[in-house]
């Protein structure tokens, strides 16, 4: 997802997000093999809405413009701005130009393909993209997620600019998302409920959700996050966008 806000940015476009998959189900309490109580067999994973992963709060908070999967589906988008879509393939070595004939896209459009070579990262992508009069034209440029994700950081934004996209990535994709906590991973749960109990404390203060650390920490998603520490919340989006 950083590289994908990150292109959105260099590109001046709007990012619709991907259709997003849980692996844990998101509840307030211990969760059982990432399931809630009674629903052992469900399979995972699921397709899952985005509040399950993410706080939107924070999002509009920081003002983040994005569209979500259900954007493609919804009747009120113009079929003409569905049918103006350029599908972009990311590689080592593919020629920067303009969109050929036959590649389609998962959306039928008539658009066709654009190879960009993707070497040098995100903002190498942005100027060919740039260069390209059919990416330039289409209204919409898809994607593949997991080519997105293999792009290194390299950006030619200004610092400030770099500096406050950072700050908004750190807080939304490695700070302000869902946290998750599970029975496996709270062992000693019956032991330290007394003491919290006895203190007329709730029990679930005694849950170790901590990462990766083994003593019990608030299980709160505003609070416990902080024990983490930036470097680790850094390496699980990709970190820092750098100058290139």
């Amino acid at each position: 997802l950083r590289n994908a806000f990150a292109l959105a940015e260099e590109t001046g476009r709007v990012l619709v997000l991907p259709e997003l998959r849980c692996y844990c189900e998101r509840f307030w309490w211990l969760l059982a093999d990432c399931r809630v109580a009674g629903a052992e067999h469900m399979p995972l994973p699921f397709r899952c809405p985005f509040d399950f992963l993410f706080e939107p709060y924070w999002w509009d908070e920081l003002r983040v413009q994005r569209r979500h999967a259900s954007f493609w589906h919804d009747p009120r988008v113009p079929a003409e701005l569905l049918a103006s879509t350029v599908r972009i393939r990311l590689g080592a070595g593919g020629a920067d130009g303009d969109a050929t004939g036959g590649g389609g896209s998962s959306r039928d459009s008539g658009g066709g393909a654009l190879a960009v070579d993707a070497r040098n990262g995100v903002g190498a992508v942005a100027r060919a993209l740039g260069a390209s009069a059919a990416a330039s034209l289409a209204r919409v440029l898809e994607l593949d997620a997991l080519e997105l994700a293999q792009l290194s950081g390299c950006v030619r934004m200004a610092d400030a600019q770099r500096g406050a996209f950072n700050g908004r990535m750190l807080k939304l994709l490695g700070g302000f998302s869902v946290e998750y906590c599970s029975r496996e991973r709270n062992l000693f749960l019956a032991e330290e409920a007394p003491y919290y109990t006895s203190r007329k404390r709730d029990a679930k203060e005694a849950m170790n959700c901590s990462y990766p650390g083994a003593d019990p920490v608030v299980a709160n998603p505003v609070t416990w996050p902080r024990l983490i520490s930036e470097d680790n919340r850094r390496r699980w989006y990709g970190g820092d966008l750098q100058v290139c």
